[in-house]
């Protein structure tokens, strides 16, 4: 035990280095008593080499290597650090994040960073210990910091701005908390010479907040910025064309209602945006002009996420994405929730935007789309993904049936078939489909499954690495829903 207390005072010094840990999972594999240890060992292995990729680029059999022992002992592996948080999570092996309220987190902070690796906290109901916890040292060992709802208004965010303790944090979430231009403006200036990402989601910001915040020195160091849910127009977005060293890569305009295709023309015209990598204009109103602007853009040819859940997008905006000589880089592509039909679906499909694809989202209202999206399927183009969600899109089960062809789909980590109401005939069909076993999460809900389904899921010699199965479990009786607890367990089992 003094050994192994040795390595962990050894990760907790060094909580930013990779070294360490793997120096222990050796130990742990030559040294390990019962196969609970050699577990962790491959587990902290497994979850150092997620880390180093993003979400899209982590293959199916990796994110397996890290789900399966976690769910078996991860409980284990969480105390002490479990017993005085609310929520907890792993990263790179060990517990990493945590969740409690600003006094709990003030009262135990010592045992916190003694007893793990923490990096990354969230805090609650900070109202009560603000001022405390502005002086409490105990920040400056946070590299991010989530205090998104945390009720801080803007008196209270100019305290914390003021926190001297600012310095080694990375990533702020300051979402939903009413920080307005004048705590906007404390920001702009506090001691926060590490941060490159913010979250300033919901916060009553305004076109004059933009300008305030393109004028700070914040500007020239952050990298990802969310302004989404906030009453900005495109003027503000205008705004961030006059910083001279603009080094955003990751852009969050979601939810600015009726501001889509205004914004989509602010950054079709603006050179500076060419270092963005992530766009998200998610619900938005964008309509097809909007997306027509952005792929004429050539600057935004570096764009590898590009996020447009729920727009008015139709068959016209799906042909000008598809045809665009530009946004050709996509790993990521969320057309999700939106109004496209066949035409658009097989202008995608000849598209040259599919080719580096890793993560593809798309959900479609017109039942004639769900021809267009089985013929999507076909394109071995698509080899390469990791993601694949058809949420809504009706498949239904003739075309179901498209997706057992579609054998080149055999590096699916994740499958979203939500909506397809193709019932159980549906269901036993993917069940059968081989090139699906390397899924560890599967969403079913929707589909109108009854416990032949669930039967079927159970019995499929395939589905050996699923970690998270989502169902309607009230069309279940408990034949149907013990089957799957047999088969899968019951934390794997969920309906939400």
């Amino acid at each position: 035990m003094k050994q192994q207390e040795a390595f962990l005072q050894s990760i907790v010094e060094a909580p930013d280095d990779d070294t360490p840990r793997l120096v222990y999972a050796d130990w742990l594999e030559e040294h390990g008593k019962g196969p609970a240890e050699i577990d962790r060992a491959a587990f902290i292995r497994a979850q150092i080499e997620l880390a180093k990729l993003p979400p899209e680029e982590r293959p199916a059999d990796l994110l397996f290597q890290e789900g399966d022992p976690l769910r078996r002992h991860g409980v284990a592996w969480a105390k002490p650090t479990s017993r005085i948080t609310q929520r907890y999570e792993f990263g790179r092996g060990f517990v990493d994040k945590v969740t409690l309220n600003g006094a709990k987190f003030l009262d135990v902070a010592d045992r916190l960073f003694a007893g793990a690796p923490i990096r990354r906290v969230r805090l609650l109901m900070v109202k009560p210990a603000i001022e405390a916890l502005c002086a409490s040292p105990h920040l400056g060992r946070i590299a991010e910091l989530d205090l998104h709802s945390a009720a801080l208004g803007a008196q209270r965010t100019v305290l914390l701005a003021a926190s001297p303790h600012l310095g080694g944090i990375r990533e702020m979430n300051l979402g939903n908390n009413s920080v307005r231009p004048s705590g906007l403006a404390a920001l702009g200036e506090a001691d926060l010479g590490s941060l490159t990402g913010i979250d300033l989601n919901l916060n009553e910001l305004t076109d004059a907040s933009c300008k305030a915040l393109a004028r700070s020195p914040l500007m020239g160091r952050l990298k990802r910025l969310n302004l989404g849910k906030n009453a900005i127009t495109e003027a503000g977005l205008r705004h961030f064309e006059g910083v001279s060293n603009l080094a955003l890569i990751d852009l969050d305009l979601s939810q600015v209602l009726g501001s889509g295709d205004r914004f989509a023309r602010a950054l079709a015209g603006g050179d500076c945006w060419g270092g963005l990598r992530e766009l998200h204009l998610g619900h938005t109103a964008l309509t097809d002009a909007g997306l027509a602007a952005l792929a004429r853009a050539p600057h935004l040819a570096n764009l590898r996420h590009l996020n447009l859940e729920g727009n008015r997008i139709t068959d016209e905006g799906a042909i000008a994405l598809a045809e665009s000589p530009y946004l050709t880089n996509l790993a990521v592509l969320d057309l999700g929730r939106m109004d496209v039909g066949l035409k658009g679906a097989r202008a995608l499909a000849g598209s040259a935007v599919l080719g580096g694809l890793r993560h593809l989202a798309l959900s479609v209202k017109k039942e004639t789309a769900a021809e267009g999206a089985a013929e999507l399927l076909a394109r071995p183009e698509l080899g390469q993904l990791t993601t694949l969600s058809l949420t809504e899109t009706r498949l239904g089960p003739h075309h179901v049936s498209g997706l057992g062809e579609a054998t080149h789909l055999n590096r699916l980590a994740h499958l979203s078939l939500q909506g397809s109401y193709f019932g159980d005939e549906g269901v036993a069909a993917v069940a059968a489909m081989p090139h699906l076993a390397s899924l560890v999460s599967l969403d079913l809900r929707n589909n109108t499954m009854g416990d032949a389904g669930a039967e079927a899921l159970a019995a499929s010699p395939y589905l050996t690495h699923l970690l998270r199965l989502q169902v309607d479990k009230y069309r279940l009786t408990k034949k149907g829903s013990q089957a799957l607890i047999d088969r899968f367990g019951a934390a794997a089992c969920s309906d939400s």
